[in-house]
């Protein structure tokens, strides 16, 4: 378009930036923003600001990002009639998430706390329907805490908005969720998710296989296969969590007495290694199938995997009772 003697509008240019920020392109599409801010035509708007700080966080640089939003806040980007263009709604959103994406939690936190002490008037500016600004800016700064694992804050932040007549969506529980899993917290985790059922939104794979993880860690052995049980009624694969969840399945199956699905999930996991090896041997410890037991070591063997302190127990134990055993089959013989 240049090249035929076209200037694109302001809408071609936030255009292609978003494009280039999708496909990770953020090199690109700062290039572009710092050719249109050098030109000066067309005048930048509050959308091709929130683009480029989205393209900061890809490119993890926040403080590029910092400085573009500052710029808007300080009043220092105008249009030609001289009107400043300040950040709306959706700015704070691009920030929060820049922020977060370069590990900065703390600062991505303090742009959320700016919205909060100007809720009604930031909220009330934004050209977006409200509901749905409102949703991505908590979920901005949930997404912070559940980095880090600020449990705490993760909650408080789930209550301020459900307060203001914000309601959460799957991704909002989902990172509520994450936060609490982080710290160890399954108590919490499980009243969220079960606060979620209530809403009938339902979770996401990934939700529900670290709902499974963290019971596990917690030693909730029934939770874990109540979960996986709900999982299944959502609608979802019983063989579709994660890797690290299968290996939870392993270990609450096993000290149900269900090793069927116990070594269903052993089975189904690909890429085999000294963990899910010894989640298995475990299960076969607990419910003395000590042949089991020698069969995986012999596996691992074939397969140069190492056996953990746990699991070199586990064929101990199962060669002393394979003895016994041959012994009173011996001696029952005679």
């Amino acid at each position: 378009m240049i090249k035929q003697g076209i200037q694109p509008d302001i809408r071609v240019y936030c255009s292609i930036i978003g494009t280039l920020v999708k496909s990770h392109q953020w090199e690109k599409a700062l290039e572009v923003f710092d050719n249109l801010i050098a030109a000066g035509m067309p005048a930048p708007n509050v959308f091709v600001y929130n683009a480029a700080i989205r393209a900061c966080g890809v490119g993890k640089q926040w403080e590029r990002a910092v400085q573009l939003f500052e710029d808007m806040n300080a009043g220092r980007v105008k249009t030609p009639c001289e009107i400043q263009v300040k950040p709306d709604i959706d700015s704070y959103s691009a920030i929060i998430n820049a922020c977060r994406q370069c590990g900065k939690w703390e600062k991505a936190l303090e742009y959320f706390e700016m919205v909060d002490k100007n809720w009604k008037e930031i909220i009330n500016s934004t050209q977006s329907p409200k509901q749905a600004a409102s949703v991505r800016i908590y979920n901005s700064a949930l997404l912070a805490c559940s980095d880090v694992g600020k449990w705490e804050r993760a909650l408080e932040l789930f209550d301020e908005m459900k307060k203001k007549g914000t309601e959460p969506n799957s991704y909002t529980y989902s990172s509520a969720i994450s936060a609490c899993i982080l710290e160890g917290k399954w108590e919490q985790a499980l009243s969220l998710s079960e606060d979620q059922y209530k809403q009938r939104i339902n979770p996401t794979i990934y939700t529900f296989s670290a709902l499974i993880s963290t019971c596990e860690k917690g030693k909730q052995w029934d939770k874990c296969i109540e979960i996986h049980e709900d999982m299944v009624a959502a609608g979802f694969s019983p063989i579709s969590v994660t890797d690290g969840a299968k290996v939870s399945l392993i270990i609450a199956y096993g000290k149900a007495g269900d090793m069927k699905n116990a070594f269903r999930m052993f089975d189904l996991i690909s890429a085999k290694n000294e963990v899910t090896y010894s989640a298995i041997i475990s299960a076969c410890e607990t419910n003395a199938l000590w042949e089991k037991v020698l069969q995986l070591h012999e596996s691992m063997n074939r397969s140069g995997i190492e056996l953990d302190d746990a699991s070199k127990k586990a064929v101990a134990s199962a060669h002393k009772n394979m003895s016994i055993n041959t012994l009173n089959l011996e001696k029952a013989g005679t």
